[in-house]
């Protein structure tokens, strides 16, 4: 059977890193938890009249992108395996295959959690924390729309 569309990614930091970027901001929700955390802090400032805690609200977003950015790193250093691995991505009507040199997989389309899209690229998310990368650039125009029509 023939695919009706492929393409190709290369799993870099620079992927992984826009990866969890998403998952965390569009799944695992982050904005709110810092929108608490600035928000709690702002309130102590408020009612112990010490403006030392507005400066911990104004660092709350730095912390974390400084955080996650670490986070982000260690964890795509932790899996030496997927380093610079090309993955081929093949959709078929009912579901995708993604093989590489690491072995494949077959993803129907029924058991795909979410359809995560970013100005770069489309987050196939099998579960909270796992999930296959799709580069745009990599697309056609109508594997673009096909991915988008998933994610409807």
């Amino acid at each position: 059977m023939e695919p009706m569309f492929t393409t190709e990614t290369r799993y870099t930091l620079d992927e992984y890193k826009k990866y969890n970027h998403a998952v965390l901001w569009k799944i695992k929700k982050v904005p709110v938890t810092i929108l608490l955390l600035e928000l709690i802090l702002l309130g102590i400032s408020y009612f112990t009249k010490d403006m030392t805690y507005i400066l911990g609200a104004l660092l709350v977003p730095l912390i974390f992108k400084i955080v996650l950015g670490i986070q982000a790193r260690k964890t795509y250093g932790d899996n030496p395996g997927i380093h610079n691995v090309v993955f081929s991505c093949c959709f078929y009507e009912d579901f995708m295959e993604q093989s590489s040199v690491l072995g494949s997989t077959r993803i129907y389309y029924r058991e795909i959690y979410k359809v995560l899209e970013t100005g770069t690229n489309f987050y196939l998310m099998i579960g909270r924390d796992a999930g296959s990368i799709i580069v745009k650039k990599n697309c056609s125009a109508e594997l673009i729309q096909f991915l988008k029509n998933l994610r409807a």
